[in-house]
């Protein structure tokens, strides 16, 4: 990675802080092309469905949406 920034666009500063960043295991692999994530020494605390089950686990209704990438095809208005 060259950079980072924040979502206002401010850039985080490149120093010797720590950061906490979250990921799946396919792009901590290297996968799709964060070929840097691979050798990045740091330590594996939480995998991310462990974190997703925590989320999940505190709500009290969940309400699921598409962003309509996925069509089903076996409908017949698809």
């Amino acid at each position: 990675m060259l950079s980072v920034t924040l979502e206002d666009g401010t850039p985080i500063a490149k120093d010797a802080a720590t950061y906490t960043a979250t990921t799946n295991d396919f792009t901590n692999a290297g996968g799709d092309g964060y070929v840097e994530l691979k050798d990045v020494q740091g330590t594996a605390r939480n995998l991310m469905a462990n974190d997703l089950l925590a989320y999940i686990q505190s709500q009290r209704t969940i309400m699921p949406t598409t962003d309509g990438r996925i069509d089903d095809t076996a409908r017949a208005d698809a």
